[in-house]
């Protein structure tokens, strides 16, 4: 599974549902008590339906979004002193997370951090349940 990221966009989502389902409907109703058009009440019930399936399918991505993230930062945790091995055989270091980190070093030259050894498993394969 890809790790979902939400930085960004989480806040405007959130903000484009709460305008679809009360404000707008708000001033649809206003409006409705000036010209009394039975469409607009009807409008004004959708774009409320709307925002809340809006809020509801975010609110999930959300709650799947939380848990990955408390898997990888268990991940991490757990593997202070090790090299995390990432893409194209470079590695990275568990405690300052420089990725000035040859396959042969046995201590980091950003932190000073010793390895106790060298980690083979990407962190993006614990989203995938396969933690060691």
């Amino acid at each position: 599974m890809k790790k979902i990221n939400s930085i960004n966009y989480g806040g405007k989502i959130i903000g484009v549902g709460l305008m679809i389902m009360f404000v707008i409907p708000g001033m649809l109703m206003l409006i409705n008590t000036i010209l009394n058009f039975d469409v607009i009440l009807m409008l004004s019930r959708l774009l409320f339906l709307i925002g809340a399936v809006i809020l509801i399918c975010f609110t999930v991505h959300l709650l799947i979004e939380f848990h990955q993230d408390k898997k990888v930062d268990k991940y991490y945790s757990k593997h202070r002193n090790v090299k995390i091995k990432i893409n194209d055989g470079k590695y990275e270091c568990g405690a300052c997370g420089s990725r000035n980190i040859g396959p042969n070093d046995d201590f980091c030259n950003t932190c000073g951090c010793k390895y106790e050894q060298a980690e083979d498993k990407k962190p993006q394969e614990i989203l995938d349940g396969n933690e060691k």
